[in-house]
């Protein structure tokens, strides 16, 4: 498959228009009432209310990304390790229907605390951009070029290896990407910290395009006994490093950006059934940008 697959699912995911992430933090409760920022340091990482809690703060994604042991701590506490899949998450949900707010939380954080959350937020900024173009997807050099963060978009072309950074963003994509398929099918997508359900929507989107590429049969990696995130990692890499290449270094999986049936809840196609459970009817989409969502 070509690589402008990736760009067209990306695309999608950048024109939906959802609702802005730029101003999530306005209502911070401890700033605005003068008592400082709490210290993640001092957090019970084994309460989910606590986390939760200190999750409405300004500078918890910050202070967490900072503090590796103590994301893992918190991320375990709401259900999610390195290991978790969306068996194991789908489980957990049927199990208990009220996890579903730590789940989107846990997926919110896997998000935020990594450049994700910069390309998420990037990818927003672009859809003006995005939207005056003459017809097509945008090429992999030109939205690469839109929503990564310079730090990486340093090393294009000079380090045949992508950077740590660029792969923990990739690990985090896909990691939410196992959250929100799982949420998807058990027909719920929660709101989490201050971020709304349509933010959530947005970040599953973005997380599933990227779930969605997977390395090529003929890549070969830089070395043995990398993660399954690390390979992945190093074959987009590769594509950004020369989108011109005759021999793409990977493939779509193209079921996973289905969009063919939409606006209904329960719908089998995760990224319609995640714009439903959002409120975000596509067939409303606009030229300008805009999109219309149900009460």
């Amino acid at each position: 498959m070509k690589k402008t697959a990736l760009i067209a699912g990306l695309a999608m995911v950048a024109l939906l228009g959802l609702s802005s992430c730029s101003a999530m933090f306005d209502s911070n409760v401890f700033q605005n009432a003068k008592l400082g920022q709490p210290d993640v340091a001092k957090l019970d990482t084994t309460s989910s209310t606590a986390i939760a809690d200190m999750a409405q703060t300004e500078s918890f994604f910050t202070d967490l990304a900072a503090a590796p042991d103590t994301k893992a701590a918190v991320l375990a506490t709401l259900g999610v390790t390195s290991t978790t899949t969306t068996a194991d998450v789908t489980t957990a949900l049927a199990a208990d229907p009220a996890t579903a707010s730590d789940f989107a939380l846990a997926a919110t954080i896997e998000i935020k605390t990594t450049d994700a959350g910069v390309v998420v937020d990037n990818l927003m900024s672009q859809i003006p951009t995005f939207m005056a173009g003459t017809g097509g997807s945008p090429d992999m050099a030109t939205i690469m070029n839109a929503v990564m963060p310079a730090s990486v978009l340093a090393e294009v072309g000079v380090s045949a290896t992508p950077p740590q950074a660029f792969v923990d963003m990739v690990s985090s994509f896909t990691s939410a990407a196992e959250i929100f398929t799982a949420l998807a099918a058990a027909n719920t997508l929660p709101a989490a910290s201050d971020y709304t359900t349509q933010d959530l929507a947005f970040f599953a989107l973005a997380s599933v395009a990227v779930d969605a590429v997977t390395p090529a049969a003929g890549f070969t990696p830089s070395t043995t006994g990398l993660s399954s995130d690390q390979i992945k990692a190093e074959a987009l890499w590769a594509a950004m490093s020369d989108p011109t290449a005759t021999t793409s270094p990977i493939t779509i999986d193209p079921t996973k950006l289905d969009t063919s049936t939409l606006g209904t809840v329960g719908d089998t196609s995760t990224l319609g059934n995640l714009l439903a459970l959002a409120g975000i009817d596509l067939s409303k989409f606009t030229s300008s940008g805009t999109t219309t969502t149900t009460p």
